[in-house]
Order: C-alpha cells, then structure tokens, then sequence
C-alpha cells in the first residue's frame, strides 16, 4: 500500500493543544509569540481554505515579503493581535483595510 500524508501528526497535535487553550480563552503565551512571525499589511484570503495573506517578517522558513500562509484556524486581531495557523502562531500588525475577513 502506497500511503501520502497531506498532513504532519505532530503539526496536529500542536495544533489541538493550541486550538484547546483558545477554546478555554487562553490565547497564545508570551513564550508562543515571542519568535512569531510578524505579518504586516494582511488580510484573510479564502481558498478552499481560510488563510492569511500578507507581508511577513521574521519566518524561520520564509525570507521577509509576500506570504501565504497555511491554513488559519483561530484568529484575535481585535484585542490580542495573533492567529494560529496549521504550522505557527502569528503576530499581527497593521492589517490591511478593504480586503476579505
């Protein structure tokens, strides 16, 4: 049998913990914001998935600029200034005006 995963386990995992905290209006620690990217100038895009489009600063992955990111499942920009998508935590900076989410 030939098997592809399309997703990490341990990403998941990760996810889980993060997305129960938020549940529990825990929103990410100091510690989880710390190394976060930056995203300036973003807005949610909706693909076959909801995901942040922007201008990161700051990826261990991705050199500085234009970036979409993976799928967003939770997002505060109103009071905290995070999101969390599949693979990291976000911080959010000077969203973009105009465009969707």
């Amino acid at each position: 049998m030939k098997l592809r995963m399309f997703a990490d386990p341990f990403a998941m995992q990760l996810l889980a913990r993060d997305l129960e905290r938020i549940a529990q209006s825990n929103g990410p620690s100091s510690s989880d914001l710390r190394d976060a990217p930056v995203l300036n100038d973003w807005h949610v895009m909706l693909c076959q998935v909801p995901v942040l489009v922007g201008n990161v600063v700051g990826h261990p992955d991705r050199p500085n600029g234009a970036i979409v990111t993976s799928q967003l499942y939770a997002l505060d920009y109103d009071s905290r200034a995070w999101a969390r998508t599949m693979n990291r935590w976000y911080q959010l900076r000077d969203r973009k005006l105009g465009a969707g989410g």
